[in-house]
């Protein structure tokens, strides 16, 4: 091959080339999602629909009140453990509860999953390189899962505690790091269930690598601490946190479509070099290399399995991705070392093709960084909507976005989501409870307005009754429209009948 000017290109060369062109687009990757999270850390709106609610949990634990109650219309929790809140909880204390110093929780965490997966997948080839295209991978898929990364819900931190305790697990043969990892993935599951998932994939290798006690420790240190804290919080709550957090999700449907969907259209479609390339690493095992593929791919496989086990679940939006994404980026650093590493001098192509292949896979994850970052039209609309709030009396009932009250010194109630999680569930005593108690508030006129969602709201006919309808809140059909998740905002209102008829709907 040859360059203009008749100087010829190599095949040494053009790896070289190919190997920093790699290099400067995973940390591109990395910086261009820092940009991103930044420009909309203090945005005080929803990036994503069920953002609002995840700062109700906090408003809720700052002012002394519990999170697994039965449920109400005044309030019901997601169905996540409570860590991620307690530590939002936490950092508000020295704030405002609120957008801002949740998504900087949120953001702190996805910088220490670049960290572990560098380091991770560094100390596994021992090549630098290679732990930065596995980071770079992973910033790579920000769109792919959900631009979720900074979001004020409970995945990073969930991802950073899972990654955390894998890489205490593999530092070294000593006791205390096993039951170190342990308490670590305990952690992690106190932020989102699927690390249990995670905890049960690492335990052959541990079986297998380690002798005597140690070969237990980890496992015997997680099930022990997490069975004690499910325990504790389940007192404390009298018997609603296990409800909210191990029964109800397991009474959903589960999506079927996504049994192969999740393998044929999230990771084939987005990563198939990166899946090629795993497999063909995965094939060839140590033969040549030095990388061991056993931790590599036990802990791969479990942050797959955890994401298929979000994916067909009723619901699971992209972000249940992030561990399927951390996963493939482990994979990927580490097959792109071993790979290269199997040519061992005989073939200076081969790192040449591996490095284009890492280009391209990095290439194909391009994503327009403006379409996830709101605009002053976004905070204006949602500032005039706070105020429209404010002049309207009595409370206010927004279903989707109960959190807006709250901005104008009005009472918050619960969240859709957690009411469908609910009524998606197998307790028909509660599940007619809380209908009623709907339905009784909305014939009562409780609220002096009621705010819907232009996906509807299944109490049309008793809000007639009680409630007159005054039109459409926006002309514009992007503005105040969440960048991320479920594409919904306040769309019409509807005010109390004896209310101020003549206030007028924000256009």
């Amino acid at each position: 091959m040859w360059r203009g000017g008749g100087v010829p290109l190599t095949a040494p060369s053009l790896s070289h080339a190919l190997r920093v062109a790699a290099l400067v687009l995973s940390g591109a990757f990395i910086a261009l999602y820092l940009a991103v999270a930044l420009a909309r850390v203090a945005f005080p709106y929803e990036l994503e629909w069920m953002e609002g609610g995840a700062v109700d949990h906090v408003r809720r634990l700052l002012s002394g009140q519990p999170l697994y109650v039965k449920p109400s219309l005044e309030f019901i929790p997601y169905i996540y453990p409570p860590l991620y809140f307690e530590v939002c909880a936490m950092v508000c204390r020295a704030t405002d509860a609120g957008f801002a110093p949740m998504r900087a929780v949120s953001i702190a965490a996805s910088l220490g999953c670049f960290v572990l997966l560098f380091l991770i997948v560094r100390r596994e080839t021992g090549s630098t390189s290679a732990g930065l295209l596995g980071a770079g991978l992973f910033a790579a898929t920000y769109r792919v899962s959900g631009a979720w990364l900074d979001l004020a819900r409970v995945d990073s931190l969930f991802l950073m505690l899972t990654l955390a305790s894998a890489y205490v697990l593999r530092g070294g043969d000593a006791l205390w790091r096993s039951a170190a990892a342990g308490a670590l993935m305990t952690l992690s599951f106190l932020t989102k269930q699927p690390a249990a998932i995670v905890a049960l994939a690492l335990v052959p290798h541990e079986i297998l690598r380690r002798r005597g006690l140690a070969r237990i420790a980890f496992p015997a240190s997680f099930a022990a601490l997490a069975a004690a804290s499910v325990a504790l919080l389940d007192a404390r709550s009298e018997g609603w946190f296990a409800w909210y957090v191990l029964d109800l999700p397991r009474q959903h449907a589960l999506e079927t479509s996504m049994f192969l969907g999740f393998w044929t259209h999230d990771i084939a479609r987005h990563l198939p070099i990166a899946a090629g390339m795993a497999v063909v690493w995965l094939i060839i095992g140590r033969r040549g290399t030095a990388v061991s593929p056993l931790f590599t791919s036990s802990l791969a496989a479990g942050m797959l399995a955890a994401a298929w086990t979000g994916r067909v679940h009723t619901g699971g939006y992209d972000n249940v991705l992030l561990p399927a994404c951390a996963a493939m980026a482990l994979l990927f650093g580490a097959s792109a070392h071993a790979l290269i590493q199997r040519a061992d001098g005989r073939s200076h192509g081969r790192p040449a093709l591996v490095h284009l292949l890492c280009c391209i896979q990095l290439i194909a994850l391009l994503y327009d960084p403006f379409e996830q970052i709101p605009t002053q039209a976004d905070v204006d609309a949602g500032d005039q909507l706070v105020q429209l709030i404010g002049r309207i009396p009595g409370d206010v009932y927004l279903p989707m976005h109960g959190y807006l009250p709250a901005l104008a010194g009005k009472a918050t109630w619960a969240q859709a989501q957690a009411i469908d999680d609910v009524s998606r569930g197998t307790n028909q005593e509660l599940i007619d409870g809380l209908d009623a108690q709907l339905t009784q508030a909305v014939v009562d006129g409780r609220f002096g307005a009621i705010i819907i969602d232009a996906m509807g709201w299944p109490f049309h006919a008793e809000m007639s009754l009680q409630y007159e309808d005054k039109g459409p809140l926006w002309r514009d059909p992007a503005v105040l429209m969440p960048r991320t998740g479920l594409k919904t905002r306040p769309e019409v209102l509807y005010l109390l009948r004896e209310g101020d008829g003549r206030l007028p709907a924000h256009r």
